[in-house]
C-alpha cells in the first residue's frame, strides 16, 4: 500500500528499504525511552529541533524535562535544551551551553505545542523567532555525548520529565550538517527509533523494557 501511494503521489521515501519514516516518536512517561548519539558539544555545535514537550516550565525535578543534552555534571561541560527554569529567573525553559551562570539563556519553550528551536554558532533562535547570543566556553576532555529525549549526566540518562516528542533533530558543526535523525520504524521487527541519515544507521531505544510511541507514517 505504501509503495502504491508513493507511485500515485510521486513522493519517494528518504529512508532505505525496510524502514518507514514517522512524523515523530514520543517517550511520554512512563516510557522514558532515549537515544544515545555520538554528538559532542562545542561552541560551534548547532541544531534544528522540532519537538513537543509534555514537561512543564519548572524548577521541580518531577515536572521539568530535557529535550536533548549531555554534561559531565551540572554546569560542567553542560549542553542541553530543557524546560528547566531557575527559581531566580523568568525563563521559559533553558538553553545551557557550557556552564551554569553566564551560560544559560531563555529557551522560549511552550509546553504542549509543536515548536522549532535552532542554533548556529553562537546565535540561538527560539520558537517565537527571537534570537539570543550564547557565550564561548572552554570545552575539554570531560565532554559527554548528547542523548535525545533525556539528559546524559556523566554517561547516565536522567531528567526525562513527563517526556517529549521529537519530529526533527539535526546537528551542525558550524554550517555543516553532521547528524540528521529521522523518526523511523524498522519493518522487520517493528522497532521504533531514529534513522540517522549521514551515517545511514538505525539507532534503537537505549532503555531496556520500554519503547517509543510511534507517530503517524510519513
Amino acid at each position: 500500500m505504501q509503495a502504491r501511494r508513493r507511485l500515485l503521489t510521486g513522493k519517494k521515501s528518504r529512508l532505505p528499504h525496510g524502514y518507514q519514516e514517522l512524523l515523530y516518536i514520543d517517550n511520554v512517561a512512563p516510557s522514558h525511552s532515549y537515544i544515545i548519539t555520538d554528538v559532542i558539544p562545542t561552541d560551534d555545535l548547532g541544531f534544528d529541533c522540532k519537538f513537543l514537550t509534555h514537561s512543564s516550565i519548572s524548577d521541580s525535578s518531577s515536572l521539568y524535562g530535557c529535550i536533548f543534552g549531555g554534561r559531565r555534571s551540572s554546569g560542567n561541560n553542560d549542553f542541553q535544551l530543557t524546560t528547566y527554569k531557575s527559581s531566580t529567573n523568568a525563563f521559559n525553559g533553558t538553553l545551557r551551553t557550557g556552564a551554569a551562570r553566564g551560560y544559560e539563556i531563555d529557551a522560549g519553550i511552550t509546553s504542549g505545542v509543536v515548536q522549532i528551536a535552532q542554533k548556529r554558532y553562537s546565535i540561538y533562535t527560539n520558537p517565537s523567532g527571537t534570537t539570543s547570543m550564547t557565550s564561548s566556553y572552554a570545552w575539554n576532555q570531560s565532554v559527554c555525548p548528547i542523548y535525545l529525549f533525556a539528559l546524559n549526566n556523566n554517561n547516565s540518562p536522567t531528567q526525562y520529565g513527563p517526556g517529549c516528542a521529537i519530529y526533527v533533530m539535526k546537528f551542525y558543526d558550524g554550517d555543516t550538517l553532521i547528524r540528521d535523525y529521522v523518526p523511523a520504524k524498522r519493518l522487520s521487527d517493528g522497532a521504533i527509533g531514529m534513522y540517522e541519515m549521514v551515517t545511514s544507521e538505525f539507532i534503537e531505544n537505549a532503555r531496556e523494557n520500554s519503547s517509543f510511541i510511534a507517530g503517524p507514517s510519513v
